[in-house]
């Protein structure tokens, strides 16, 4: 019976970690219908002629003070290799249907677009590594110019969720070189991992028959213009001093919380929020390192409490999240588990009677095209999607069927 017990709760904290691994990880760009935040100012100018040197502009701090809580702008450029003079990375591109290749061509980010697809981000250049806070104004400039005139979205956006659109604009690139600049104020919450991106598939009215040519960017900067109405606060997850497990813990098994910051060298409390009772109580001391998070750490062990009910941990004004102690504390997360690798599945039909909204036809039958040997294709059907977005990848397939051997196995 315990052996039954232990797969159970093995199986639903694989399932908790496949439903945060497997659906967190970005795609990036769907089709989002968001409108664009108003332009405070738009200059578009000639460049010159490129020349062998590049000259570095000046930048100018400001002198006047910053409000406490905004930082000053510093003029300093938040894009990393904006002048690609370190080869392409980080720089990345994501073809949702079309096709590219990534160089650097004199200098220059070479974007070699073989198919644009059929939407705007059926090819997509990519730049991450950065944090917008919202009521800062940002300025992006950037040199471009393609081998044929052409336009393409510009756009901060989301990189999660429905990728919407902070900023965007629609840019027509010419053969000749160009300079853009363009200035933004950042409306929503702050982001600490926002997407810069530009779409080069089918953007406005292109023909989805557009023929193959390459797309040339330089000189990409990114710069906190002015940081007097940031919003304090904006974004950030306030994170509790005493962490549980929020699913809950089994009677008979190891019970602790994990106390940081403001818990330490208090009185830790374990209260039963159904009696409003104390029902352990521990000395907790300054902590130890832990070299993982950087923070010093406290264990409050309550394992001995196996009374069925809900609890919380207190120690001073710090106070955990309430969670369960019972014997089915982890029978949803283990449906929920099963659920997932369900409504993931990837190369059949999915029906509304046991997926509800969650049903889609027949997918990914198209064979994988080896391009470095001989573009050999070879059948690789069947597996998991990586999110809801339906996005199919050989590593989060791959780690799945992993995880449930390895759940087997042990």
């Amino acid at each position: 019976m315990k052996k039954k017990v232990i797969q159970k709760w093995m199986l639903s904290l694989l399932g908790i970690g496949l439903i945060f691994s497997l659906s967190s990880c970005g795609k990036t760009a769907p089709e989002p219908e968001a409108e664009p935040v108003k332009e405070e100012t738009e200059t578009v100018e000639e460049a010159p002629p490129a020349t062998e040197e590049k000259e570095e502009e000046p930048s100018e701090e400001a002198e006047a003070p910053a409000e406490e809580e905004a930082a000053a702008p510093s003029g300093e450029n938040m894009i990393d290799n904006g002048d690609l003079s370190n080869g392409v990375d980080p720089w990345m591109s994501f073809c949702q249907d079309g096709e590219c290749a990534l160089a650097v061509t004199d200098g220059e980010l070479d974007i070699d677009i073989k198919s644009v697809g059929t939407v705007e981000h059926g090819v997509q250049i990519y730049h991450d590594g950065f944090s917008l806070d919202e009521g800062c104004v940002y300025k992006i400039a950037f040199d471009a110019h393609a081998q044929k005139e052409r336009p393409v979205e510009m756009r901060f956006q989301l990189n999660g969720g429905d990728y919407h659109a902070y900023y965007r604009e629609i840019i027509n690139f010419t053969e000749d070189p160009q300079h853009f600049e363009y200035t933004f104020t950042m409306n929503e919450e702050s982001d600490p991992a926002p997407r810069f991106c530009i779409n080069m598939g089918v953007v406005e009215d292109m023909d989805k028959s557009f023929e193959p040519h390459h797309v040339f960017i330089d000189n990409v900067v990114l710069t906190l213009e002015d940081a007097s109405g940031k919003v304090a606060g904006s974004g950030e997850v306030q994170m509790p001093d005493i962490a549980v497990n929020q699913v809950g813990y089994l009677p008979g098994f190891t019970k602790t919380a994990t106390l940081r910051g403001e818990a330490l060298n208090q009185t830790a409390k374990l209260i039963n929020e159904d009696t409003g009772e104390t029902a352990l109580e521990a000395a907790i001391g300054g902590g130890k390192d832990n070299k993982d998070t950087g923070d010093k750490e406290e264990v409050f062990d309550f394992t001995s409490i196996k009374d069925e009910g809900t609890y919380h941990v207190e120690a001073g004004d710090a106070v955990s999240p309430s969670f369960k102690i019972g014997s089915n504390v982890y029978d949803e997360a283990f449906k929920a588990s099963l659920k997932m690798l369900y409504y993931q599945r990837c190369g059949t039909e999915l029906t509304a009677d046991l997926a509800g909204d969650f049903a889609h036809k027949i997918c990914h039958q198209q064979e994988a095209m080896l391009y470095e040997d001989n573009n050999v294709k070879m059948d690789v059907t069947g597996g998991w999607h990586d999110a809801g977005d339906y996005g199919r990848y050989s590593v989060a397939g791959a780690k799945a069927a992993a995880d449930l051997l390895l759940a087997y196995e042990n």
